[in-house]
């Protein structure tokens, strides 16, 4: 059985992946909380230079991303960043590497899930809902952390029971975040300017200088927020036509989010 084909214990698994799959599967790992808690973020620390920090750090990754790009159509396996390091490195290094992207793994969908949790304490304050409080402070309540526990739950199953459920839950999901970032844009372009222009007005481009530009990239989830065009890299096992779709999934989704 070729590498190319199977993961490291042997198990074959199944080439469904289309390219709009890689590519959505990747896109839905930008798109996550980073579009507006990194925005915010950014937006604090550089002000309206806040975009550039934005394109430049796609420029940063998109550099990244293309040695990604070669070497996961070269070598379409599962568990590409682990994978790629034992075969240049060896299993030492492999081994340090899986850790890290284990904790990393566990980590994202604790994190993503607890900003859906502060999301939805948003619109409920929006909507004049007090009975209920996910949030307080900044931190989850305990019924805050009970839903939190609920999506991860939810995410788990999503992955758990098969790439096909996955496929089609993450086509939803990802339509879902483009159309809410869409329209956010769209009303604030409508209803916002006009009528709080005061807050869309600056003495200055760069009001704290050009060094914060750069400084927000690794420190307010821009960089985190673009290193999600990978997905279609750790997917790489299950794509129908790796060596023609993964390059192109990937250039895809750094385009698309810059």
């Amino acid at each position: 059985m070729s590498r190319q084909n199977a993961t490291s214990s042997g198990v074959k698994l199944k080439r469904e992946l289309r390219l709009i799959d890689l590519y959505f599967a990747g896109l839905t790992a930008v798109i996550g909380s980073g579009w507006i808690f990194g925005s915010l973020e950014t937006a604090s620390a550089a002000g309206p230079a806040a975009i550039l920090s934005w394109l430049f750090g796609g420029i940063f990754i998109l550099i990244i991303a293309l040695v990604w790009a070669e070497v996961g159509t070269s070598i379409p396996v599962a568990g590409g960043a682990v994978r790629y390091a034992k075969y240049s490195h060896g299993g030492l290094a492999a081994s340090i590497i899986s850790w890290s992207v284990i904790l990393t793994y566990i980590a994202v969908p604790a994190a993503e899930a607890v900003a859906v949790v502060e999301v939805l304490q948003g619109a409920l304050s929006l909507y004049g809902i007090t009975s209920v409080t996910l949030c307080s402070s900044g931190f989850p309540t305990a019924e805050g952390l009970g839903v939190a526990l609920a999506l991860s739950a939810l995410f788990f199953f999503i992955n758990y029971i098969g790439i096909s459920a996955l496929r089609a839950s993450n086509f939803a999901i990802t339509s879902w975040k483009l159309i809410i970032p869409s329209l956010t844009v769209i009303a604030i372009l409508i209803v916002g300017v006009p009528r709080f222009a005061s807050n869309f007005t600056t003495p200055s481009f760069a009001p704290y200088g050009f060094l914060p530009v750069f400084s927000a990239i690794p420190a307010t989830g821009v960089a985190f927020a673009y290193l999600g065009f990978r997905q279609p890299i750790e997917m790489a096992a299950e794509a129908k036509m790796p060596g023609r779709d993964i390059w192109r999934a990937i250039l895809a989704v750094v385009g698309t989010s810059i």
